[in-house]
This record gives C-alpha cells, sequence and structure tokens, in this order.
C-alpha cells in the first residue's frame, strides 16, 4: 500500500529510472504536437497510478505524470485525453480514486479522461476508434511480462491514425532481475 492508503505497484531500483526517460518525453512530446488538432495519452497497462519501490520510496506513476504533463510552448499545453487501460480490478479502483483526489486538488489538465476496466489487447483496437485520426497519441506500454503485449496490439496502433508514438518499457533484462 502506498501512503494514501490505495494499492501501489511493487517495483525495484529500476522504478526512478523509467520516470526519468518518460517525464522528457512527454514534454517534447507535447511541445511538437503543438499543431495537432489532440494530443492523447493511451495507457495501456495503467496500474494502481502509484508506485512504491522495495525500499519503500513513493512516486506517481505515468498516469498522474501524463495528466500533469505540460509541453514547452507559450502558453503550455496538456494532453486533451487520457485514457488508462488496467486488467486488474484492485488497479483500476485505485486508479479511479487518484484521478478523482488529483481532479480536486486541480493536478489533472486533460479535459477528458477515460479509465477502462479489461484486457488492453481487447480493447486498444476499440478505443482507437474512438480518437480523432489528426490527433497525436502517445501510447505508454509498462508491461511487467513481455508476454502481455500482443503483436496484434502493436499492428493496431497505427490503423487511421497518422501520428502514434509508442513508448514501451519491455522487461527483457528486468525480468531476470524479478525471477531471482
Amino acid at each position: 500500500r502506498a501512503d494514501d492508503g490505495l494499492p501501489a505497484r511493487k517495483q525495484g531500483a529500476y522504478a526512478g529510472r523509467k520516470f526519468e526517460f518518460l517525464d522528457p518525453f512527454l514534454v517534447a512530446g507535447l511541445t511538437a504536437a503543438v499543431r495537432k488538432p489532440s494530443r492523447v495519452f493511451l495507457d495501456l497497462f495503467a496500474g494502481p497510478g502509484r508506485n512504491r519501490s522495495l525500499k519503500g520510496q513513493e512516486m506517481d506513476g505515468s498516469p498522474l505524470r501524463a495528466v500533469a504533463a505540460l509541453s514547452h510552448n507559450t502558453p503550455p499545453i496538456p494532453f486533451d485525453r487520457y485514457i488508462g487501460i488496467n486488467l486488474n480490478n484492485q488497479d483500476h479502483r485505485a486508479l479511479s480514486e487518484r484521478m478523482r483526489r488529483a481532479r480536486l486538488e486541480q493536478r489533472v489538465r486533460p479535459a477528458t479522461v477515460d479509465l477502462i476496466e479489461g484486457d488492453a489487447n481487447a480493447r486498444a483496437p476499440w478505443v482507437l476508434r474512438t480518437i480523432d485520426a489528426q490527433a497525436w497519441v502517445c501510447t505508454y506500454a509498462d508491461v511487467e511480462n513481455p508476454s502481455q503485449l500482443l503483436w496484434r496490439t502493436l499492428e493496431a496502433l497505427p490503423r487511421g491514425h497518422g501520428s502514434v508514438d509508442l513508448y514501451a518499457l519491455f522487461p527483457l533484462n528486468m525480468g531476470w532481475g524479478r525471477m531471482i
């Protein structure tokens, strides 16, 4: 559990490192996508929204980072929509509550936040059809096991869209550390 009483994703020392790469990517992407009609963050494996290292350090997960991200433009531009998909019901409920709290604290900048419970591989093609074809879609896939992200899901990402980026954390080396 996290300090806020809700479940947290347990992760090793690498947890902080992955966000050192994600945060600048979000800012750069939003800055570059300034002329797009909209900017969408699609979080295929959203998790509970909070991470806790094995040493007890806590940090916001990708959902809370994405909804707080702003471009370097003047005025700064946020994502217009955040879509988070969770297979795990407990993670889905925790993320829903964290988003509710973040909205009350005015830390949520996208106009629309859609939280979807279900298998990302099954839901992603449907979700993509709800996104404007001219939008920039920043797709984030933080899998815990390579078998979680199916090739057919990756193939579906660019269909009908002109601007889709995939930011995937593929746990090849991390998997060894987790198994030990």
